[in-house]
């Protein structure tokens, strides 16, 4: 998966959340909160998720995927148990 696929996916997620969670508007502010205290909680680190992805280049971006895959084919290739 690529960054911006990532992000992509991370905007679907956030836009289905305040699709299908009860949402109540503050009149003052306009800002928009969830109802329950655990999807609130649940959104944020969602949103947090976003703000990281959004601040890392394209290269931070790859290397952590490479980090990852690399991780991935030693544990397959891995033959000791100890």
């Amino acid at each position: 998966m690529t960054h911006s696929e990532m992000l992509a996916e991370v905007n679907r997620e956030l836009r289905m959340r305040r699709a299908l969670w009860n949402t109540v508007k503050d009149q003052k502010t306009g800002a928009i909160s969830f109802v329950k205290l655990d999807h609130q909680k649940y959104y944020n680190q969602m949103e947090s998720v976003k703000n990281m992805l959004e601040a890392m280049t394209a290269t931070e971006f790859k290397t952590i995927a490479d980090r990852i895959e690399r991780q991935a084919r030693e544990k397959e290739n891995q033959t000791k148990l100890f």
